[in-house]
């Protein structure tokens, strides 16, 4: 469930997600809340503190956040980190500095030899002992496989498999060709050469790696299919094979590269599965550059959407594709589960944090103390990840979140493991920070979503199933109220009270009747009688229930 807590809006290519007009916040909920529980004498703030009205603005922040800002913040915590385990620090340091002076008292009692800086490409030779050896990557093996006649190099590996089937697909495609023996002897050795040892497998006769014109469509090259062809097979699937399947010189001799065509240059795709079944059955089928044979065929029974593998979104003008940089300078979030370093105290981690926002000297103390206080971790303070309760951890997630200017803040699941009281508090802290804010909040409670959400978004098997605001979603799909009735067992009559509820609301329907409770369902369309049957209720009830 997505729930939108804020003011601004978030657009995709096709709509608007989580629009919400502005408008003045509504008063809290009748829902009782508790509130958050801060002690003013466990505050430090120090003497230079300034005025928490006087905070730095978004734009002033934003100017801090430079390369030098991170990597002090960085260095700050590690240095942190470092000193609370001297040991392992010591160990960290010296390890290496004792292999170096091994090294070199090895080094020390060997023979000096003099070895080239690196690998040759120029053939190997052998020469005085005291000289290293030259070796060429592409030192002939003397080895084949079993359907490439060519040399294997000795040192430039390739992968085996989706390699080895695309050359097979060339030597097959010779194999099989069509009276290649009517070729001339010098077309037949330029023609085979091409297809196996040169990769020269494309059936687009302008590509610079086609087919060579000596075949005279005696050869139709063998393809993978694909099929069906559409954006997910051709622009997704195709393309990540392609950069996993370049073409691929496996030689360093210009005049004779043994060269493995790339992902794209063996394959083709057709438009649906039948469309692929008569291309094999129709007389034209390897017939011809053109009409290459179909070794083997890659077939999806099912793809992603155009939608669901692309399109953008915005926020504030910025696009998530061309200005992600930009999105992340007013960018907070509360992942599902804690992001937390175990060596650090709740007070360091908002100061690690506020640093990286922008924050600086009396400025960082007062927000962490202001963050402290406010999400009820005042007697937690100097408390190290692993001393907190689940919910607290929580808490400190979502401090961190909050900090600084960020106008865009996401919450996985933020009060996943808080007690009742504790989800409460958070939701507090939420409604109090959302001013100037847009926040998407994901939750499994529907009274949460109901309290915090303005827009709230409901998924199901990873789709949006509705969308809308509290009282849209219960007019739409609520089913009305719940009246419970809690009843004196040696009195009370069953039938006369569904009798009475009946005479108000002639569409009422009992759902439960256990024990001391006896529940009925009214339907939202009779809300208007309530007022009535209430009042009658209080006249009735000593001899009622």
């Amino acid at each position: 469930m997505l729930v939108d807590l804020g003011q601004n809006q978030i657009k995709s290519s096709e709509r608007t997600l989580f629009n919400s007009p502005p408008r003045a916040h509504p008063p809290a909920p009748a829902n009782p809340r508790a509130t958050i529980p801060t002690d003013a004498s466990a505050l430090k703030p120090p003497s230079a503190m300034p005025d928490k009205g006087k905070q730095p603005g978004s734009a002033n922040l934003a100017e801090r956040r430079t390369a030098w800002v991170f990597l002090r913040a960085l260095l700050w915590k590690n240095w942190l980190i470092k000193r609370r385990h001297p040991v392992a620090t010591a160990c960290e340091v010296l390890v290496p500095v004792v292999f170096i002076i091994l090294l070199g008292v090895l080094k020390s009692t060997t023979t000096t030899v003099a070895v080239p800086s690196g690998w040759s490409d120029t053939t190997a030779s052998a020469g005085d002992a005291a000289v290293g050896t030259s070796y060429n990557l592409f030192q002939p093996t003397g080895q084949t496989i079993e359907w490439v006649s060519a040399d294997l190099p000795k040192f430039a590996l390739h992968e085996s498999t989706m390699t080895g089937l695309i050359l097979k697909l060339g030597v097959q495609s010779v194999d099989d060709a069509i009276r290649l023996e009517e070729l001339s002897t010098a077309d037949q050795a330029t023609c085979t050469a091409g297809v196996i040892v040169n990769g020269l497998v494309e059936t687009n006769t302008s590509s610079p790696y086609s087919v060579p014109s000596e075949c005279a469509d005696k050869v139709a090259p063998y393809k993978i299919g694909i099929a069906p062809e559409n954006a997910f097979t051709r622009d997704y699937f195709a393309a990540a094979m392609d950069m996993w399947y370049p073409r691929l010189e496996l030689t360093n001799s210009s005049s004779d590269a043994f060269t493995v065509p790339s992902f794209s240059e063996s394959v083709r795709f057709f438009g649906t599965n039948d469309e692929l079944t008569e291309y094999v059955k129709s007389d034209e089928y390897g017939k011809g550059i053109e009409n290459p044979r179909i070794y083997a065929a890659i077939v999806f029974d099912s793809v992603p959407l155009g939608s669901d593998i692309g399109g953008n979104a915005t926020y504030r003008g910025m696009s998530i594709n061309e200005d992600m940089d930009e999105l992340r300078q007013s960018l907070g979030i509360c992942f599902q589960h804690d992001v937390l370093f175990p060596d650090l105290t709740v007070e360091e981690h908002l100061f690690f944090f506020g640093q990286i926002k922008g924050y600086a000297h009396e400025e960082l103390v007062a927000v962490a103390e202001k963050q402290i206080s406010e999400v009820g971790l005042t007697e937690k303070r100097n408390s190290k990840p692993n001393d907190l309760s689940g919910g607290m951890k929580r808490k400190l997630s979502v401090a961190v979140s909050l900090l600084g200017d960020s106008s865009l803040v996401f919450l996985d699941e933020p009060t996943s493991g808080m007690d009742p009281y504790s989800r409460r508090s958070t939701w507090e802290i939420l409604l109090n920070n959302r001013n100037d804010r847009v926040m998407v909040l994901t939750t499994h409670f529907m009274d949460e979503a109901d309290i915090l959400g303005d827009r709230i978004a409901i998924m199901a098997e990873g789709e949006l199933r509705c969308c809308g605001s509290s009282l849209f979603l219960k007019n739409r799909f609520g089913a009305g109220y719940n009246l419970t009735l809690v009843k004196d067992d040696a009195t009370c009559d069953d039938n006369d009270v569904s009798a009475f509820v009946t005479s108000f609301v002639p569409s009422a329907q009992l759902l439960s009747n256990v024990g001391s409770e006896i529940a009925f369902q009214l339907p939202l369309h009779s809300s208007s009688s309530f007022a009535a049957m209430f009042a009658e209720l209080d006249r009735q009830l000593q001899t009622l229930v």
